[in-house]
């Protein structure tokens, strides 16, 4: 958390410049005398606002639900992260604001966000690659040419891999100079700092055309893809609506025999990645926690969900990962 005054006798901490929109995201006021606090969160005409009295010189908000109502989550557009403006006023004067960038995730302690890593680009599928950055000193390589700046916007960057490399074969780079990178603990009052390492992503393309291939969120806003191998299709059916007999003519008595008003049926597949490294799959456990899994159908993305179970780390050095995808509800007609 960051620390300032607001006036003579008050002072403030308040959140990151970079902050989750998962986490707590604490606004405290501490001052001599009690007072009313007012507290506003805006984004660009849209803003929400919290009042609130003192007690014994102190307040505290949690603007994380505030901070959420900003984001439209939709299967169609990949989240951005959000600049949002914040504004405190005291009732008998002094005011404080500030701006932070706000991500749709959530980071653990010990986890390590916006780390340099190794992607695989399944080249015949769309697919971006994430990152976050500060600024636009972003620079990438494909195969042997050299290294050229890209244009991004400050914040999560969800770059599209076929339109930054399109003459790529083997292998691209993204490099990001001087980057935000952090292991997340609440020792420091800054959670998110510049270090003068470059960042680093490592791009491997996949030339397989074969598979079932899924996107998801993760924790901490970045879009990731993997291609599976398909395995056994289970259909579960049920009846749906009420029992009616079925009238008699004059050609056919059918007594005693009903029917129902519908049917659902529910379609699981079964998709799994053999032997994959530690890394790899710590990154596909991802797919278990995010609640925005999407299939590609070769068209369009389908929204997915994966059943739920256990899954477990083994200490090998390589091992499958298994998952259970359960489709949209298949459509029938309805009596």
């Amino acid at each position: 958390m960051r620390t300032d005054i607001i006036s003579d006798g008050w002072g403030i901490s308040y959140p990151d410049a970079i902050s989750f929109a998962f986490n707590r995201n604490l606004i405290r006021i501490q001052g001599e005398t009690d007072d009313e606090v007012t507290v506003t969160v805006q984004r660009e005409s849209v803003s929400y606002q919290d009042k609130r009295e003192t007690i014994g010189g102190y307040v505290q908000f949690d603007i994380s639900e505030y901070i959420r109502l900003f984001f439209s989550v939709k299967e169609t557009e990949l989240v951005p992260s959000l600049d949002i403006e914040v504004h405190v006023s005291l009732g008998k004067g002094g005011n404080f604001n500030f701006t932070m960038t706000c991500i749709w995730g959530v980071i653990n302690i010990g986890e390590t966000f916006n780390s340099g890593r190794k992607v695989i680009w399944f080249k015949n599928y769309p697919q971006t690659v994430s990152f976050y950055s500060s600024d636009n000193a972003v620079q990438a390589q494909s195969d042997n040419e050299p290294l050229k700046g890209i244009d991004v916007t400050p914040g999560i960057v969800h770059l599209d891999l076929d339109g930054t490399f399109p003459k790529a074969q083997n292998h691209a780079t993204i490099l990001l100079m001087e980057e935000y990178k952090a292991i997340f603990d609440y020792t420091f009052d800054y959670t998110f700092t510049s270090i003068t390492d470059n960042l680093v992503l490592n791009i491997e393309i996949s030339n397989a055309d074969c598979g079932i291939f899924i996107r998801w969120i993760d924790r901490h806003g970045f879009y990731q893809y993997w291609l599976f191998n398909p395995g056994d299709i289970s259909y579960k059916v049920s009846d749906i609506g009420e029992e009616s007999e079925v009238n008699s003519t004059a050609f056919l008595d059918v007594y005693g025999i009903t029917r129902v008003q519908g049917k659902e049926t529910h379609k699981t597949i079964k998709a799994c990645s053999p032997l994959v490294d530690k890394e790899t799959f710590d990154m596909l456990l991802g797919l278990l926690s995010s609640p925005l899994p999407s299939l590609w159908d070769g068209n369009e993305w389908i929204p997915i969900h994966i059943s739920e179970g256990t899954s477990t780390q083994s200490t090998s050095d390589l091992q499958d990962f298994e998952i259970q995808i359960e489709m949209p509800e298949l459509i029938s007609q309805k009596l």
